[in-house]
């Protein structure tokens, strides 16, 4: 084996770095006169700054500072990691607060003030004819954390964009779809997410482009009879919808549809949805998406691209987001397939919630 040598040379701290690097430089001369490899001790090494010797003082101090700046790169990434980290974990933590504490918030006599809040509100608007009870009126209330004059302006602002939109917008009930609903594009599954959410599934590659009647205004119909009856539950209220939006199959027939007009509609609409949290989950897109997409995207509301994610067949990605035993195969659940006729049932049994 080969011999090995190891500078033992004490440096005292007032020792100027130029007298260091000259001992350090003489010590390694001296031992490596002999046969065997030379070992830096530890101890130089975290005084010189520097790893195994090359006997070159200029090399050496090179290193030292390529050392440095390795190790303030690795510091600056692990602080961006930790913030990062801590973000998620404080969003976290937020959202299971906002879910735990919304029932010990809605104190039954402050809610009742509220609700009679909005109310009295309503009756001074004489155009404006919509329902008044107390579960139309928690959706809103519920949505901006029981402020009762926010929520007003916010029905007041609804209701001027559905007049001033009345073909977006559905006044129909579901036996008026039933040729839409047959094609299975829209549909809510049964189970909520971890969340307490529903979740919405929209499969854009069932839309029908050669059939005629069936328009982005019926659609858009067929999502309003859908999120109703979602508005209308408590849980839904309190804890907001997730939706899918399967890419599948996507047609350039679609694009006619892509106008800024329409696009502009669709970002109110969605913005007008009276969920505390909403998210949308884009899922099996391509590249002809992918052009669709950044050609549609400058147009959509800075609100709505904040709760876009893309995550083209990762299902890991959206199991992140939505857990697989939630979902059916197709997005890598665990759930059996898609029941489109029982899931349908559920609107015609809430049709009076719709009126």
């Amino acid at each position: 084996m080969a011999k090995q040598q190891t500078i033992m040379r004490e440096v005292k701290p007032h020792v100027s770095m130029q007298q260091r690097m000259t001992d350090y430089t003489q010590a390694l001369t001296e031992l490596k006169q002999g046969d065997g490899d030379v070992v830096v001790p530890v101890q130089l090494q975290r005084k010189y700054k520097c790893n195994q010797a090359t006997n070159n003082p200029r090399q050496d101090k090179s290193t030292a500072r390529h050392h440095r700046s390795e190790v303030l790169l690795k510091k600056s990434a692990r602080k961006q990691w930790k913030d990062e980290m801590s973000k998620k974990a404080q969003k976290k933590s937020q959202d299971k607060a906002l879910q735990s504490k919304t029932n010990k918030e809605e104190d039954a006599a402050e809610v009742q003030r509220c609700i009679e809040r909005v109310r009295e509100l309503l009756k001074g608007e004489k155009n404006l004819k919509i329902r008044d009870d107390d579960q139309f009126l928690l959706r809103y209330l519920r949505w901006v954390k029981f402020d009762p004059d926010v929520a007003f302006n916010k029905i007041k602002d609804i209701y001027k964009f559905r007049a001033e939109n009345k073909e977006w917008h559905c006044s129909k009930p579901p036996a008026e779809y039933e040729d839409i609903l047959a094609l299975n594009i829209q549909v809510m599954l049964g189970d909520r997410d971890r969340r307490g959410r529903r979740v919405y599934l929209v499969k854009i590659g069932n839309v029908d482009t050669n059939n005629k009647d069936l328009t982005i205004y019926r659609l858009n119909h067929v999502d309003d009879l859908w999120m109703e009856v979602a508005m209308e539950e408590d849980e839904t209220q309190r804890n907001g919808l997730a939706v899918i939006i399967d890419m599948e199959g996507y047609s350039l027939k679609l694009f006619r549809w892509l106008t800024p007009h329409n696009l502009s509609v669709c970002s109110r609409r969605f913005y007008n949805l009276a969920f505390r949290q909403i998210d949308i989950h884009v899922v099996n897109t391509s590249f002809l998406l992918n052009t669709s997409i950044a050609l549609v995207y400058p147009f959509l509301d800075s609100e709505v691209k904040e709760h876009v994610h893309f995550h083209g067949r990762d299902w890991t990605s959206l199991h992140k987001f939505i857990t697989p035993d939630v979902l059916p195969p197709e997005y890598g659940g665990h759930k059996p397939e898609v029941d489109y006729r029982k899931s349908q049932q559920y609107l015609y049994d809430n049709e009076e919630k719709l009126k």
